[in-house]
């Protein structure tokens, strides 16, 4: 089965009988997909029958517009998971650095090159990237993985660590991967971007996708914005002819033209976090982070880590358990910022979660 993600489908045969399930496990836009996304999934079906373009151009212009980088420095791919194997694939390193916690298909798709994965672990204390990692990039390192915001934190890193980091890697001839796949959930999201690095940086790679911001987690679109074209093309020749289908292509453009969803989306998300964050700490809840579009968070006393997971299953809530990430136990969790209506039934499971401890 590999490693366990979030989703209903990862629990399934452990649900109880009863009516459909609030799904908190998975971090996409709670508003569903983008109207003009989906209506382009539509209008493209007739062009099924037909081979998707293997280059993606008119989706790669469209994305390159919207950063207002060099097509050619855009690589699109079945969902970033896919970029993140094609890049692995690719440089083949020896060793490679990760931090934890952090999105575990980093290490798997390390591991299955044979790659010798060093472990930075994030001090417990606030799961925030620290100076202590510069000391880890060192010349057995062939490449580092990075995640801003972090997945299950919801923590960005700090932009000046990033820049430090960034000329260390290259002053070693280390390829540096910065995954941003939730920062457009951010208040400000060029606010904590990389991407101003890329022009000074020609081995770094930045990680995006409209999985998670477009909900778009079933078509599989996602892309990476590279130092330089050589990189990017050395990219988009690893992998499958055709990693992105007719229908991707043409909603990931729609997409990119929804301005007033995306502002939606983020508005939505940023006064629910709050509340969210506000509620949970008036539970005794400690929460640990989330700055994108969850909570990190940790249950202590008022809360059985035993048996808490379960207890929201059977009122029909699923959550997030942690315990899989590197470095974390059963009493951490991770939740996503759904519409009103459902984060209000999320806090009134948590309230009769507690309530039935002696």
């Amino acid at each position: 089965m590999g490693v366990m993600h979030g989703g209903i489908d990862y629990v399934r045969d452990h649900l109880p009988a009863g009516g459909p399930v609030l799904d908190f496990s998975v971090n996409v836009s709670p508003l569903g997909m983008s109207p003009a996304a989906a209506c382009a999934v539509i209008r493209s079906v007739s062009d099924c029958g037909k081979y998707p373009d293997p280059f993606c151009r008119s989706l790669r212009e469209a994305i390159a517009r919207s950063l207002g980088v060099a097509a050619g420095r855009v690589v699109c791919g079945n969902g970033a998971g896919d970029l993140i194997y094609r890049i692995v694939q690719l440089k083949r390193p020896r060793r490679a650095l990760v931090t934890a916690p952090t999105f575990s298909d980093y290490e798997k798709a390390l591991r299955e090159v044979s790659c010798e994965v060093v472990c930075h672990e994030l001090p417990k204390s606030d799961f925030l990237l620290d100076e202590q990692i510069l000391s880890k990039i060192n010349r057995g390192v062939q490449l580092v993985f990075l995640c801003s915001p972090n997945n299950p934190t919801g923590l960005t890193a700090d932009n000046n660590l990033l820049a430090l980091i960034a000329r260390r890697c290259n002053e070693r001839g280390v390829t540096l991967v910065i995954d941003e796949c939730f920062n457009e959930f951010l208040d400000d999201p060029p606010a904590h971007s990389a991407l101003p690095l890329l022009p000074e940086f020609g081995d770094m790679i930045i990680l995006r996708a409209f999985t998670k911001i477009y909900a778009m987690a079933g078509l599989r679109l996602g892309y990476c914005v590279t130092g330089s074209a050589r990189l990017a093309a050395a990219i988009a020749d690893t992998g499958q002819a055709w990693p992105v289908s007719v229908l991707a292509q043409s909603a990931g453009i729609a997409a990119l033209g929804d301005r007033a969803y995306l502002e939606r989306v983020r508005g939505l998300v940023s006064a629910e976090r709050a509340r969210m964050k506000a509620e949970f700490t008036r539970l005794g809840i400690e929460v640990l982070g989330g700055q994108a579009n969850f909570i990190f968070f940790r249950i202590g006393r008022g809360f059985d880590k035993k048996t808490f997971f379960d207890s929201l299953l059977r009122q029909r809530i699923l959550i997030r358990r942690c315990d899989n990430f590197r470095g974390l136990d059963d009493s951490y969790y991770r939740s996503a910022i759904l519409t009103p209506d459902e984060n209000t039934l999320l806090l009134q499971a948590v309230v009769a979660s507690a309530s039935r401890l002696p």
